[in-house]
């Protein structure tokens, strides 16, 4: 049986008060990943965490990576899809294949 939305991108505005913090949680666990001291709680909580979703700290920052190189994506086609989904307008296909292209430099397959 096929997931119903298989297949399809989608897109999710993400406010940038919430981009700033996804990006605040990125440089915390970098620092974790530096071993700088006062991190070791946070070390302590990926290892757990990660461990019930069989992740490990390094690759949920690799993940998190990923996510932050989507949501910050700020190219003419982003705008292009953006302003054609506001107006209620199918989206050029060639900006979604620019949008699909650059996710793919990133490391992340849409």
């Amino acid at each position: 049986m096929r997931e119903p939305d298989a297949g399809r991108e989608r897109i999710l505005p993400v406010p940038v008060y919430q981009l700033q913090v996804l990006t605040s949680v990125h440089a915390e666990l970098a620092r974790d990943g530096d071993g700088e001291p006062g991190t070791e709680g946070l070390r302590d909580l990926l290892l757990f965490y990660g461990g019930y979703i069989g992740q490990t700290p390094d690759s949920l920052l690799t993940l998190l990576d990923r996510a932050l190189a989507v949501l910050a994506l700020d190219l003419p086609a982003v705008h292009i899809v953006t302003l054609a989904l506001l107006a209620r307008r199918t989206p050029d296909p060639d900006a979604y294949a620019q949008i699909a292209a650059a996710w793919m430099k990133a490391g992340v397959t849409p």
